[in-house]
């Protein structure tokens, strides 16, 4: 009796996203360490010393939690509690949450100091850019 055994290499992409910013903002690339400085609060301004609007979406859109989950090595609910630890120790306002992708996209077309997540099928306008590419694969 003959056996026949096929062994399959599988990389599937299930979920992926960007990280975006405004076209003008002269950033053009991050390293995942400035990444989770910015998204944790650590880092608040630019290289130019701006102020850097971080955008997010609900802790519901599976963008947002492979992103929370894989760079941040956090759930929705430890970004909230380091955010309000933040906000208690007298720092700003808590990043906004955008209840869908195409208004997230809208506020960083209009913010040159903003920064966001988005999956990689959203509509980018022409006045954003791609700084970070992410994906969950098997």
């Amino acid at each position: 009796m003959r056996w026949i055994v096929f062994f399959i290499y599988l990389n599937v992409s299930l979920h992926a996203g960007h990280i975006i910013v405004n076209k003008q903002n002269p950033i053009s690339q991050l390293n995942v360490s400035e990444i989770r400085q910015i998204f944790t609060l650590k880092k608040l301004a630019w290289d130019d010393g701006s102020t850097i609007s971080v955008y997010m979406l609900p802790s519901a859109s599976p963008t947002q939690n492979i992103f929370t989950n894989a760079y941040l090595h956090m759930n929705a609910r430890e970004v909230y509690e380091k955010w309000m630890a933040y906000i208690l120790n007298g720092g700003m306002n808590k990043p906004p949450l955008f209840l869908n992708e195409r208004r997230l996209i809208k506020q960083i077309d209009r913010n040159i100091h903003s920064i966001g997540i988005v999956s990689d099928n959203a509509e980018l306008t022409s006045g954003i850019k791609v700084i970070y590419h992410f994906s969950e694969t098997l």
